[in-house]
């Protein structure tokens, strides 16, 4: 089983999140499930009202994330003050544009009355950073940190003023002698204003790291709330006492991919209750894509980021499960069917008391048909009581299955394929662009009762001759 940071709809979700800053990008890029439902509840529900307020305050959230955008990672510098080492001018110059940066998206963040989230205020060492109170972004060793240093300076600018006046080659010579040791002493003098000040960085190294975190958070939040809002995300209603709904529930991947050859995705809705549901339908009738839609929004949800859905409700699962072929365990030397045993052995062996979300994508595939349908038949009756939730895709025979929950994919559109049949042409490419136009993707509750499917018909329609389809409807009466 893949993890879900390498799910191609996990990582392309995560691609749509643009976070601005450094601690947004980090706060994204070690993204943790949630391990309490209260926790995530709250979080969901935040993403859901920032997701209004970034357009509200659309104006507020430019300047915001201007500044956000404009933050330097300072953390080498903070650890290297926590390790006594001594700052370089330009590590205090940034640390000093850093707090003043912080404190300007501070103020803009009041606006999204979010006082959970605020970064430490800092005050000493703005102040120490800024000892003129000027509030310029620039830094430089100020006179007023030493009084040594401010001999110094005024000495060596004495004898710069002397050194121009010298009336000799000699006399100048000399005069430059001693300005370099006052340079040396200025050096001297600034190296201690430097070290103390790294001392004062590392006594504020906690309040330094926790406001990184901070903003990593206020950034990373913005970027979730206007995907949400550019894609009309939903809030899920969290609660262990309801089955799993979907409605309108979409791919935002397999979205991009359909739009870019001028197509739409069919949006699917869905109810899944404690124990199994079997999904059947033809291939290529759109079983895969149903199985990740609902994967990829229930793993989303985890992760405290709301579903690409109209609707969705859902338990707080302890874990999400997607067993699907992708011919990892084949290239370590196992056959499919060997490596698809191994998955399944491990989501068993990972269940608790907590209700999980299994979903199997044609699992047995690989074996025979009669054993197939008895393995697939043992893991819903094994899951058909209990309470975690288990949808199978399988185009194998279960009509005789009792005690399990049924989804179809609509399939094939009602109507004849004569004409297109007589016209159709030698391009696969165009014949299978025609058949996904006629498929309804579409999910839809299934009684069990036996149907011959859209196998033949796809069959007819992609190729198979006349009188190949005839003898195979001959075997299906």
């Amino acid at each position: 089983m893949k993890k879900h940071k390498e799910m191609e709809g996990f990582s392309f979700v995560m691609g749509l999140i643009d976070t601005v800053s450094p601690f947004g990008t980090q706060k994204k890029r070690n993204l943790k499930v949630y391990a309490a439902q209260e926790e995530l509840s709250k979080e969901l529900q935040k993403t859901k009202e920032f997701s209004v307020k970034v357009v509200e305050l659309e104006e507020t959230c430019e300047k915001l994330l201007s500044y956000l955008r404009e933050l330097k990672d300072i953390r080498a510098l903070v650890d290297a003050a926590s390790k006594n080492q001594v700052l370089t001018v330009v590590d205090l110059f940034e640390l000093k544009y850093f707090l003043q940066r912080m404190h300007k998206v501070e103020a803009l963040w009041k606006e999204f009355e979010e006082e959970d989230l605020l970064p430490e205020r800092l005050p000493h060492l703005t102040r120490i950073l800024d000892p003129k109170g000027e509030n310029l972004s620039t830094f430089y060793i100020y006179e007023e940190y030493d009084d040594e240093l401010r001999w110094v300076r005024e000495e060596k600018r004495a004898m710069e003023k002397r050194i121009r006046q010298a009336k000799s080659e000699e006399e100048k010579n000399a005069l430059l002698l001693e300005r370099r040791v006052l340079l040396q002493k200025e050096e001297e003098a600034e190296y201690q204003v430097r070290k103390e000040l790294s001392r004062t960085v590392s006594k504020e190294a906690d309040k330094l790291y926790h406001s990184m975190e901070v903003l990593g958070q206020m950034d990373f939040l913005l970027a979730k709330a206007r995907v949400a809002k550019q894609y009309g995300c939903s809030l899920p209603k969290l609660d262990s006492s309801i089955p799993m709904t979907m409605q309108g529930a979409w791919h935002p991947y397999f979205q991009h991919l359909l739009e870019k050859r001028g197509k739409k995705m069919t949006k699917i809705s869905i109810e899944l209750k404690p124990g199994s549901t079997a999904l059947t339908g033809a291939n290529m009738g759109g079983k895969s894509m149903a199985l990740k839609t609902i994967h990829l929004n229930a793993v989303l949800v985890k992760y405290g980021l709301l579903p690409f859905a109209e609707e969705m409700s859902c338990p707080f699962f302890r874990e999400v499960h997607l067993l699907h072929d992708d011919q990892e365990e084949v290239r370590q030397g196992l056959s499919s069917f060997g490596g698809e045993v191994l998955k399944i052995r491990e989501i068993l062996s990972s269940l608790s008391e907590m209700p999980s979300l299994i979903i199997l994508d044609e699992p047995a595939r690989g074996t025979n048909p009669v054993e197939g349908t008895a393995i697939v038949g043992g893991l819903l009756n094994h899951f058909k009581n209990k309470h975690h939730f288990l949808l199978i895709a399988t185009h194998f025979d279960l009509h005789e299955l009792m005690g399990i929950y049924r989804y179809q994919v609509k399939g094939l559109k009602e109507h004849s394929f004569g004409e297109d049949i007589q016209k159709s042409v030698d391009n696969s490419h165009v014949l299978v662009d025609r058949l996904q136009e006629k498929m309804d993707y579409s999910l839809e509750k299934w009684d069990g009762s036996k149907t011959t499917g859209d196998a033949v018909r796809i069959a007819e329609y992609l190729g198979f001759t006349e009188e190949l389809t005839k003898e195979i409807r001959k075997l299906l009466e």
